[in-house]
Protein backbone atom coordinates (compact mmCIF):
# COMPACT_ATOMS: atom_id res chain seq x y z
CA UNK A 1 0.00 0.00 0.00
CA UNK A 2 1.19 3.63 -0.84
CA UNK A 3 2.41 5.92 1.53
CA UNK A 4 -0.50 8.87 1.64
CA UNK A 5 2.05 11.81 3.06
CA UNK A 6 4.66 10.35 0.52
CA UNK A 7 2.15 10.65 -2.35
CA UNK A 8 0.94 14.27 -0.99
CA UNK A 9 4.67 15.20 -0.83
CA UNK A 10 5.17 14.25 -4.64
CA UNK A 11 2.05 16.31 -5.93
CA UNK A 12 2.90 19.18 -3.49
CA UNK A 13 6.34 19.31 -5.10
CA UNK A 14 5.20 18.73 -8.54
CA UNK A 15 2.96 21.49 -8.36
CA UNK A 16 5.86 23.84 -6.97
CA UNK A 17 7.90 22.82 -9.91
CA UNK A 18 5.68 24.51 -12.25
CA UNK A 19 4.98 27.84 -9.99
CA UNK A 20 1.28 27.31 -9.61
CA UNK A 21 1.60 28.62 -5.81
CA UNK A 22 4.64 31.16 -6.96
CA UNK A 23 1.89 33.05 -8.98
CA UNK A 24 -0.44 32.76 -5.78
CA UNK A 25 1.89 34.39 -3.60
CA UNK A 26 2.59 37.52 -5.69
CA UNK A 27 -1.41 37.96 -6.26
CA UNK A 28 -1.37 37.64 -2.57
CA UNK A 29 1.42 40.05 -2.21
CA UNK A 30 -0.17 42.47 -4.89
CA UNK A 31 -3.69 42.24 -3.14
CA UNK A 32 -1.60 43.74 0.49
CA UNK A 33 -0.51 46.94 -1.40
CA UNK A 34 -2.56 50.39 -1.10
CA UNK A 35 -4.02 51.25 -4.39
CA UNK A 36 -3.86 47.90 -6.17
CA UNK A 37 -7.02 45.61 -7.38
CA UNK A 38 -6.38 42.95 -9.22
CA UNK A 39 -8.48 42.63 -12.74
CA UNK A 40 -7.87 38.93 -13.83
CA UNK A 41 -5.85 35.70 -13.57
CA UNK A 42 -4.88 34.00 -17.04
CA UNK A 43 -6.38 36.36 -18.98
CA UNK A 44 -6.98 35.27 -22.73
CA UNK A 45 -5.02 37.62 -25.00
CA UNK A 46 -6.16 37.51 -29.06
CA UNK A 47 -2.76 37.90 -30.02
CA UNK A 48 -0.80 36.16 -33.14
CA UNK A 49 -1.69 32.34 -31.93
CA UNK A 50 -2.90 33.34 -28.76
CA UNK A 51 -1.51 34.04 -25.40
CA UNK A 52 -2.84 34.71 -21.49
CA UNK A 53 -1.57 36.76 -18.66
CA UNK A 54 -0.65 35.48 -15.33
CA UNK A 55 -1.79 38.60 -13.82
CA UNK A 56 -3.59 41.69 -14.92
CA UNK A 57 -3.99 44.45 -11.85
CA UNK A 58 -4.51 47.93 -11.77
CA UNK A 59 -2.80 50.53 -9.70
CA UNK A 60 -3.74 54.03 -8.56
CA UNK A 61 -1.30 56.67 -7.96
CA UNK A 62 -2.12 60.66 -7.11
CA UNK A 63 -1.51 61.56 -10.90
CA UNK A 64 -2.13 58.21 -12.92
CA UNK A 65 -4.07 55.20 -13.06
CA UNK A 66 -2.22 52.29 -14.49
CA UNK A 67 -2.79 48.85 -15.54
CA UNK A 68 0.23 46.22 -15.47
CA UNK A 69 -0.14 42.97 -17.79
CA UNK A 70 2.25 40.16 -15.21
CA UNK A 71 4.34 37.09 -16.17
CA UNK A 72 5.52 35.57 -13.56
CA UNK A 73 8.52 33.69 -13.21
CA UNK A 74 9.53 30.82 -10.30
CA UNK A 75 12.79 30.03 -10.24
CA UNK A 76 14.33 27.03 -8.12
CA UNK A 77 15.97 30.21 -5.86
CA UNK A 78 18.65 28.53 -3.45
CA UNK A 79 20.26 27.67 -6.57
CA UNK A 80 19.61 29.65 -10.00
CA UNK A 81 20.57 33.45 -10.46
CA UNK A 82 19.69 35.73 -13.13
CA UNK A 83 22.47 37.92 -14.47
CA UNK A 84 21.68 40.92 -16.72
CA UNK A 85 24.04 43.22 -18.79
CA UNK A 86 23.89 46.59 -18.57
CA UNK A 87 22.49 48.38 -21.96
CA UNK A 88 25.43 50.66 -23.66
CA UNK A 89 22.45 52.74 -24.54
CA UNK A 90 19.97 52.76 -22.37
CA UNK A 91 17.17 53.44 -24.53
CA UNK A 92 13.85 51.90 -24.63
CA UNK A 93 9.94 51.93 -25.77
CA UNK A 94 8.66 51.69 -22.31
CA UNK A 95 5.73 53.55 -21.17
CA UNK A 96 2.38 53.28 -23.03
CA UNK A 97 -0.97 55.02 -22.19
CA UNK A 98 -4.10 55.75 -23.50
CA UNK A 99 -6.01 58.98 -24.25
CA UNK A 100 -9.02 58.36 -25.30
CA UNK A 101 -9.05 55.65 -28.29
CA UNK A 102 -5.72 56.68 -28.87
CA UNK A 103 -2.79 54.44 -27.82
CA UNK A 104 0.69 56.84 -27.22
CA UNK A 105 3.50 55.14 -26.11
CA UNK A 106 7.14 56.87 -24.31
CA UNK A 107 10.30 55.84 -24.70
CA UNK A 108 12.56 56.16 -21.98
CA UNK A 109 16.13 57.72 -23.03
CA UNK A 110 17.26 57.79 -19.92
CA UNK A 111 16.94 54.67 -17.59
CA UNK A 112 19.03 56.64 -14.58
CA UNK A 113 15.99 58.80 -14.70
CA UNK A 114 13.68 56.37 -13.33
CA UNK A 115 16.86 55.31 -10.91
CA UNK A 116 16.50 52.09 -12.49
CA UNK A 117 19.53 50.12 -13.89
CA UNK A 118 18.46 49.38 -17.94
CA UNK A 119 20.18 45.79 -19.51
CA UNK A 120 19.63 44.66 -22.45
CA UNK A 121 19.99 40.82 -22.18
CA UNK A 122 20.52 38.30 -19.64
CA UNK A 123 21.58 34.69 -19.00
CA UNK A 124 19.77 32.06 -15.87
CA UNK A 125 22.80 30.36 -13.85
CA UNK A 126 22.16 27.18 -12.43
CA UNK A 127 25.31 27.15 -9.22
CA UNK A 128 24.00 23.64 -8.90
CA UNK A 129 25.38 22.82 -12.27
CA UNK A 130 29.17 24.16 -11.67
CA UNK A 131 30.25 21.76 -9.83
CA UNK A 132 33.04 20.39 -12.58
CA UNK A 133 34.90 22.49 -15.08
CA UNK A 134 32.76 20.91 -17.96
CA UNK A 135 29.29 21.29 -16.40
CA UNK A 136 30.01 25.53 -16.25
CA UNK A 137 29.03 26.41 -20.00
CA UNK A 138 25.78 23.75 -19.33
CA UNK A 139 25.16 25.78 -16.14
CA UNK A 140 24.31 29.14 -18.00
CA UNK A 141 21.33 29.97 -20.85
CA UNK A 142 19.90 32.89 -21.77
CA UNK A 143 16.96 30.48 -23.08
CA UNK A 144 14.70 30.64 -19.58
CA UNK A 145 14.63 34.60 -19.57
CA UNK A 146 14.45 35.21 -23.43
CA UNK A 147 11.36 32.74 -23.18
CA UNK A 148 9.46 35.02 -19.99
CA UNK A 149 10.68 37.92 -21.81
CA UNK A 150 8.90 36.77 -24.86
CA UNK A 151 5.73 35.96 -22.98
CA UNK A 152 5.79 39.30 -21.61
CA UNK A 153 5.62 40.90 -24.78
CA UNK A 154 3.15 38.68 -26.39
CA UNK A 155 0.72 38.82 -23.42
CA UNK A 156 1.13 43.22 -22.45
CA UNK A 157 1.57 44.21 -26.09
CA UNK A 158 -1.67 41.71 -26.98
CA UNK A 159 -3.35 42.78 -24.27
CA UNK A 160 -2.68 47.09 -25.83
CA UNK A 161 -3.71 46.00 -29.16
CA UNK A 162 -6.80 44.22 -27.82
CA UNK A 163 -7.89 47.38 -25.84
CA UNK A 164 -7.21 49.35 -28.91
CA UNK A 165 -9.00 47.73 -31.59
CA UNK A 166 -12.51 47.67 -28.28
CA UNK A 167 -11.77 51.76 -28.18
CA UNK A 168 -12.33 51.59 -32.09
CA UNK A 169 -15.26 49.19 -32.24
CA UNK A 170 -17.10 51.45 -29.27
CA UNK A 171 -15.90 54.54 -30.23
CA UNK A 172 -18.70 56.15 -28.21
CA UNK A 173 -17.28 54.44 -24.94
CA UNK A 174 -16.64 56.20 -21.77
CA UNK A 175 -13.04 55.58 -21.85
CA UNK A 176 -10.61 55.39 -18.91
CA UNK A 177 -7.21 57.07 -19.33
CA UNK A 178 -4.25 54.45 -17.74
CA UNK A 179 -0.53 53.92 -18.62
CA UNK A 180 1.34 50.61 -18.80
CA UNK A 181 4.64 48.92 -18.37
CA UNK A 182 4.44 45.12 -18.93
CA UNK A 183 6.09 43.27 -16.01
CA UNK A 184 8.20 40.14 -15.19
CA UNK A 185 8.03 39.07 -11.01
CA UNK A 186 10.24 36.49 -10.60
CA UNK A 187 11.89 35.14 -7.12
CA UNK A 188 15.17 34.80 -8.85
CA UNK A 189 18.10 36.64 -7.16
CA UNK A 190 18.28 39.96 -9.97
CA UNK A 191 22.16 40.84 -10.87
CA UNK A 192 23.87 43.50 -13.58
CA UNK A 193 26.69 43.20 -14.58
CA UNK A 194 28.52 46.60 -16.32
CA UNK A 195 30.06 45.66 -19.50
CA UNK A 196 31.57 49.02 -19.67
CA UNK A 197 33.86 48.07 -16.49
CA UNK A 198 34.62 44.65 -17.13
CA UNK A 199 37.98 43.40 -18.04
CA UNK A 200 37.81 41.05 -21.22
CA UNK A 201 40.40 39.37 -23.22
CA UNK A 202 39.71 40.02 -27.22
CA UNK A 203 41.08 36.85 -28.48
CA UNK A 204 39.43 34.23 -26.16
CA UNK A 205 36.18 36.37 -25.48
CA UNK A 206 36.80 35.30 -22.23
CA UNK A 207 36.65 37.45 -19.17
CA UNK A 208 39.92 38.18 -17.07
CA UNK A 209 39.63 37.56 -13.51
CA UNK A 210 36.34 37.65 -11.26
CA UNK A 211 33.43 39.41 -13.20
CA UNK A 212 32.30 42.56 -11.07
CA UNK A 213 28.35 42.27 -10.33
CA UNK A 214 25.44 44.02 -8.24
CA UNK A 215 22.63 42.82 -6.63
CA UNK A 216 19.70 45.07 -7.19
CA UNK A 217 16.17 44.45 -6.27
CA UNK A 218 14.20 45.67 -10.24
CA UNK A 219 15.85 46.48 -13.89
CA UNK A 220 14.40 47.51 -17.14
CA UNK A 221 15.31 44.57 -19.66
CA UNK A 222 15.00 46.04 -23.37
CA UNK A 223 13.87 43.26 -25.59
CA UNK A 224 13.84 42.74 -29.19
CA UNK A 225 10.94 41.11 -29.54
CA UNK A 226 10.69 39.60 -33.22
CA UNK A 227 7.39 37.17 -33.54
CA UNK A 228 7.17 34.83 -35.99
CA UNK A 229 4.54 36.27 -38.78
CA UNK A 230 1.76 34.52 -38.59
CA UNK A 231 -1.46 35.29 -41.71
CA UNK A 232 -3.93 37.26 -41.01
CA UNK A 233 -2.66 38.26 -37.67
CA UNK A 234 -2.88 41.87 -36.29
CA UNK A 235 0.14 43.04 -34.80
CA UNK A 236 1.54 45.77 -32.78
CA UNK A 237 2.88 48.33 -34.30
CA UNK A 238 4.34 51.86 -33.64
CA UNK A 239 3.72 54.51 -35.64
CA UNK A 240 6.31 57.03 -37.02
CA UNK A 241 5.42 60.19 -38.67
CA UNK A 242 9.24 60.72 -40.07
CA UNK A 243 12.23 58.84 -40.83
CA UNK A 244 14.49 57.72 -38.00
CA UNK A 245 18.08 57.01 -38.35
CA UNK A 246 18.91 53.34 -37.04
CA UNK A 247 20.46 53.84 -33.84
CA UNK A 248 16.71 55.77 -32.43
CA UNK A 249 14.76 53.29 -35.08
CA UNK A 250 16.14 50.00 -33.12
CA UNK A 251 16.35 51.44 -29.79
CA UNK A 252 12.60 52.48 -30.05
CA UNK A 253 11.33 48.88 -31.76
CA UNK A 254 13.04 46.99 -28.58
CA UNK A 255 9.93 46.51 -25.99
CA UNK A 256 10.82 47.50 -22.29
CA UNK A 257 9.57 45.14 -19.30
CA UNK A 258 10.20 45.73 -15.86
CA UNK A 259 11.99 42.97 -14.55
CA UNK A 260 11.04 42.33 -10.48
CA UNK A 261 12.32 40.27 -7.82
CA UNK A 262 9.39 39.69 -5.75
CA UNK A 263 10.12 40.63 -2.50
CA UNK A 264 10.44 44.66 -3.55
CA UNK A 265 7.03 44.51 -6.60
CA UNK A 266 5.59 46.98 -3.55
CA UNK A 267 8.82 49.28 -3.50
CA UNK A 268 9.43 49.41 -7.23
CA UNK A 269 4.89 50.34 -7.15
CA UNK A 270 6.02 53.50 -4.83
CA UNK A 271 9.41 54.58 -5.73
CA UNK A 272 9.30 54.62 -9.30
CA UNK A 273 6.00 54.16 -10.77
CA UNK A 274 4.44 56.62 -8.12
CA UNK A 275 6.35 59.20 -8.86
CA UNK A 276 5.99 59.06 -12.53
CA UNK A 277 4.68 62.05 -14.53
CA UNK A 278 2.92 61.63 -17.79
CA UNK A 279 1.54 64.59 -19.95
CA UNK A 280 -2.07 64.69 -20.23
Amino acid sequence: MSDPSSEMKILTEAVNAHGIFFKRAVRNALEQIPGVQILGEECPIRYLEGASLDLLFAYQTASHPWIFPVECKKAYVAMKRWVFFEDPDPSTRLIYFFRGNDLVYVCVDSIQSLSTLGCIEGIEIDMQKTKTPDSLYRSGSPDTIWKAAFQACKGGLGFLLNEKADRTKYATGQFIEYASIPLIITNAPLFVCDLKTQSVDISTGNHIGDMEIRSVPWLILSHPFTPSQVQNAEYFEVIRSEYQPPQIRFSQAKVGIAVINAKYIGDFLEQVVSPLQLAS
